[in-house]
């Protein structure tokens, strides 16, 4: 008995001073010996299936017994924030959260709930599930005023910490209509995409970002080839005489605008012009063979 009574209390020490009551059946405790320690008071109903052991002594704690009480949960919003190390949230503030699908109440905290976290939206900190910077960053954009967020923004791309392209990732993964914190965020991206042109799509400058973040940063956004002025290639080497088109679904998905593109890409190649083309589903899938592609033709067409 008194190793179960230590097990438990390790246990609870880890998770903030709770237990789950499947824990406590994995640790040897019957169901009757679970509900003589409730009527005894060694155990208090925190939750269903949840129960306090000893009270938290302060925020990490309770933020702890959330994230063990409650499946699938994550640190998120201000205490997200807090883990990050961005000033200026209330450290005593309790955000998780947790599928929609999830339990989603436990005392002292704010749980959110959403069905849109992705594996690349998450990391651990203090040992703590937590989202990742650029989601937090987004959580927040629906709580705090753009100015606010703007700085944020500012002090995390200048100190190096992320920069606006991972940003614009997170956007592109989780902005709809309704979703809060979609417009703020997307006016702090579009206002800090330095060298785009601002009225390029966000598949636009997803893709200028991946060029450059892999060090191809020797092409012309927007260029008009000498062959034909009115065209706009989405990125270009003139020098090499070769050009990336990034292809929006929406956009690219009648059947004019694929012969339209085709056309073009004959036009171009007659005129001794090679044109890559990615899709989003490209560069979000695999943005390595997007690079390795360009990195190829680059060297191709240097060497010819």
């Amino acid at each position: 008995m008194a190793s179960t009574n230590k097990s438990v209390a390790q246990l609870a020490a880890r998770q903030g001073g709770v237990v789950r009551r499947d824990q406590l059946l994995d640790l040897g405790l019957t169901p009757s010996a679970i509900t003589r320690r409730i009527a005894i008071g060694d155990l208090k109903q925190q939750a269903k299936g949840v129960y306090r052991v000893f009270e938290p002594h302060d925020r990490i704690e309770v933020l702890r017994g959330a994230l063990a009480a409650l499946p699938g949960s994550v640190a998120s919003h201000e205490s997200a924030a807090s883990l990050h190390g961005i000033a200026g949230f209330d450290r005593s503030r309790c955000s998780v959260t947790v599928p929609r699908s999830a339990t989603h109440r436990f005392p002292g905290v704010t749980v959110h709930r959403t069905d849109d976290l992705a594996p690349d939206h998450l990391a651990r900190l203090s040992g703590c599930p937590v989202t990742s910077l650029e989601r937090t960053v987004f959580d927040l954009a629906a709580q705090v005023s753009e100015s606010m967020l703007g700085h944020i923004v500012d002090d995390l791309v200048t100190a190096g910490r992320t920069r606006v392209g991972r940003l614009e990732r997170v956007l592109l993964d989780v902005a709809g209509r309704g979703k809060p914190g979609t417009a703020v965020m997307r006016s702090i991206v579009l206002t800090r995409q330095a060298g785009v042109d601002p009225d390029a799509t966000p598949l636009e400058r997803l893709g200028l970002d991946l060029l450059s973040r892999s060090g191809i940063d020797e092409f012309v956004a927007q260029y008009s080839p000498p062959f034909e002025p009115t065209w706009r290639f989405d990125a270009a080497f003139p020098d090499l005489r070769l050009a990336v088109e990034w292809d929006s679904r929406r956009w690219h998905t009648r059947v004019e605008d694929f012969d339209r593109d085709r056309i073009r890409d004959r036009v171009a190649a007659a005129n001794g012009w090679t044109v890559l083309r990615f899709t989003m589903r490209d560069l979000k899938d695999q943005p390595e063979q997007v690079i390795d592609q360009v990195t190829k033709a680059l060297a191709s067409r240097s060497a010819a």
